[in-house]
């Protein structure tokens, strides 16, 4: 028995031996790198608790997930108990890097930032009938943020739909960023090629291949191979996103630059569909990331699942058979299910601002061998442009002003029987509208305070875009909006100095900055409201809007 017992304790003191030594290494790399990879137990731990804790990454085994950790999620880590090592990178990989744009010919290089920024200066300066370069905003060590819009008038702003294409919001994940520098390049020297023209002319095209530069190039701007998952400040941006289970700081961080300059371009852009391109798995990843299934679904989710379908068929045949098998044998998976996340950038175009995004993710390989690079354009060049061409798919039009032809912003529009959970779309600040959506007949309600709402039969059934204006006529005393006990109208979206909410029952209202502190709080009246904004500087916040029976949530941007 004495025996049995010192065992044991040997046993014990072993375990605890090692986790103190695991932690040392843990504790040593985040001193030069300040993010740290990390195997960890999921046999007694759940991933969604666990996902509050650090990054998961992948799924390494039955019982562990690769994760990512800074010096904070190190901490609650151990001091949740919960079992780790200290991910070792046994394989040698060769990274090249491009220092000129010559060099990116053959696309098996990665660029350095000054060759990455003269390529995408390169493509609007040699095409600038189809291609704009714009600035999306500034890094935390003041690297740019940039995106190319491309379309047959890239300087208009059209009434077609927007599709935003980035990549690489995870430093270390560059599959995506050559892919789609490799996109443009095609585009751009391939107009006269059919599936191109569909693009330039039925699609305005919004793309930045590369969301944080500054953990691209956290080893200097002449290499790649020292690129880290989170940005200069240590925090994943795709957990930096408010979020709607979790709130305006689901990660416990500020909201970050990188994170405040992506909600405003989204946000003044106004897109009606996305994909942010990801490495670490392969699959395609669709809404809600912070529900699993069987809790909540988003309202088109027969129509995510299919475009996922279509994306994963259009894979090449060249491609390796367990291509895209990595999560499940289909290549698709409902966000939550794989593993919940919370403050992505997915969840939050999606819910707060009424797009259409999805998580691809193109490669195992975080970061593949450079001389792999050319494979994954084989692989993914017709599932790219598949998904741009479901653009075109659904019913589009332009709300008007039935005596005045007045362009009518910040109309709702909503398929009845259907839409829930914020999945209903508006017209932008032209008054262009477009709803994606499976084939078959749907009753939709146009609605915007101060006029007449009106409710449509659009029959939906050949697969391409059917286009439908709508007039819609001013209220006046002699005939009221039509209405129920669970209306709330909050308009503009684009407010200066005021914001008018109007209800039908009495309600409370909370502002908050994206940093999730309440700026303003106080009850509605039932009927027309007027909320004084004079107070607040420049910038997005969210509104929050309580009755007995719903909880309403919106973003509003405040001008001066």
């Amino acid at each position: 028995m004495k025996n049995i017992f010192i065992s044991i304790i040997l046993l014990l003191f072993c375990i605890n031996l090692n986790a103190q030594s695991e932690l040392t290494k843990a504790k040593s790399i985040l001193e030069n790198k300040g993010e740290v990879k990390i195997l960890v137990d999921t046999k007694n731990n759940s991933l969604t608790s666990l996902s509050r804790i650090v990054c998961l990454a992948k799924k390494t085994s039955d019982s562990t997930w690769l994760a990512f950790a800074n010096k904070k999620q190190l901490d609650r880590v151990v001091d949740s108990n919960i079992q780790f090592k200290v991910f070792n990178e046994n394989t040698l990989k060769s990274i090249l890097v491009a220092t000129d744009t010559s060099q990116m010919s053959s696309w098996n290089r990665y660029p350095t930032y000054s060759t990455y920024l003269t390529m995408m200066k390169s493509f609007a300066n040699n095409y600038p009938n189809i291609c704009r370069l714009d600035t999306i905003g500034y890094t935390v060590n003041n690297r740019l943020l940039l995106c190319l819009i491309i379309s047959n008038n890239p300087n208009v702003n059209q009434d077609k739909p927007k599709f935003f294409y980035s990549s690489s919001i995870h430093g270390n994940e560059l599959t995506g960023a050559m892919l789609l520098l490799h996109l443009v390049d095609y585009i751009l020297k391939n107009q006269t090629n059919s599936e191109v023209s569909q693009v330039l002319n039925n699609i305005q095209l919004y793309v930045c291949p590369l969301a944080n530069p500054d953990g691209t190039y956290s080893g200097g701007n002449n290499d790649v191979s020292q690129a880290t998952r989170y940005n200069a400040n240590y925090v994943d941006i795709n957990r930096n996103f408010p979020d709607f289970v979790q709130g305006t700081h689901p990660d416990g961080e500020q909201t970050q630059i990188e994170t405040q300059a992506f909600i405003n371009y989204a946000t003044n852009n106004k897109f009606n569909m996305s994909c942010n391109l990801h490495t670490g798995s392969e699959v395609f990843n669709y809404p809600f990331d912070c529900y699993t299934s069987s809790t909540k679904t988003h309202a088109d989710k027969s129509w995510f699942n299919n475009l996922g379908n279509a994306f994963v068929d259009s894979i090449s045949s060249s491609a390796p058979s367990s291509y895209f098998t990595s999560v499940n044998n289909s290549g698709i998976v409902d966000g939550g299910d794989w593993y919940v996340v919370y403050g992505g950038r997915q969840d939050y175009h999606t819910y707060f601002l009424h797009c259409r995004e999805v998580t691809v993710e193109v490669s195992d390989d975080f970061m593949p061998q450079s001389s792999n690079l050319p494979n994954y354009w084989t692989y993914l060049k017709s599932s790219l442009f598949t998904f741009l061409s479901w653009c075109n798919k659904g019913f589009d039009g332009v709300c008007y002003d039935s005596l005045t032809n007045e362009r009518l912003y910040d109309v709702k529009i909503e398929i009845i029987n259907h839409d829930r959970d914020n999945s209903e779309v508006y017209s932008n600040n032209n008054g262009y509208y477009f709803r994606p959506i499976e084939n078959g007949t749907y009753n939709v309600s146009f609605s915007k305070q101060g006029y007449l709402s009106k409710t449509m039969t659009i029959n939906y059934s050949n697969s391409n875009m059917l286009h439908q204006n709508v007039f819609l006529t001013k209220a006046s005393s002699n005939n009221t909006i039509s209405k129920t006990n669970n209306d709330v109208f909050i308009y503009p979206t684009l407010c200066k100095n005021t914001l008018n909410i109007k209800t039908y029952c009495k309600s409370k209202y909370e502002i908050f900055d994206l940093q999730g502190r309440k700026i303003i709080k106080g009850n509605l009246n039932n009927n027309d409201n007027i909320i004084d904004l004079s107070n607040l500087n420049k910038g997005q916040y969210i509104i929050k809007v309580i009755n007995a029976d719903k909880q309403y949530t919106k973003q509003i941007s405040v001008i001066k």
